[in-house]
């Protein structure tokens, strides 16, 4: 499957895809800029409104476990996006520490 997103694209006037890190089955990890330091962008590969709902609220709270979770073994979550006036069909994407 070839690139979703590539080096360049901007979300929400903050977030540039540097590169891309990796891909697998169902995500997409690029390197990008989160403020003012670096952070992975893992993009689903199911675009927002083709997900179910049910996987859509499974998605939300496991955000809200990784927001919260404070641990040396638990890669830190900044954040996720859903939605993004320039990309109608983004992808559900987490925003997540650069290991």
């Amino acid at each position: 499957m070839g690139p979703m997103y590539r080096p360049g694209d901007l979300f929400e006037n903050r977030f540039r895809i540097e590169r891309e890190l990796g891909e697998g089955a169902f995500a997409q990890v690029f390197h990008s800029g989160y403020c003012t330091r670096p952070c992975a962008m893992k993009w689903f590969k199911v675009p927002f409104p083709m997900v179910p709902v049910n996987t859509l609220r499974r998605f939300l709270s496991e955000v809200k476990l990784l927001l919260r979770a404070r641990h040396d073994n638990v890669v830190q979550c900044h954040g996720y996006l859903l939605w993004d006036v320039h990309f109608p069909k983004i992808n559900p994407c987490l925003l997540l520490e650069l290991m």
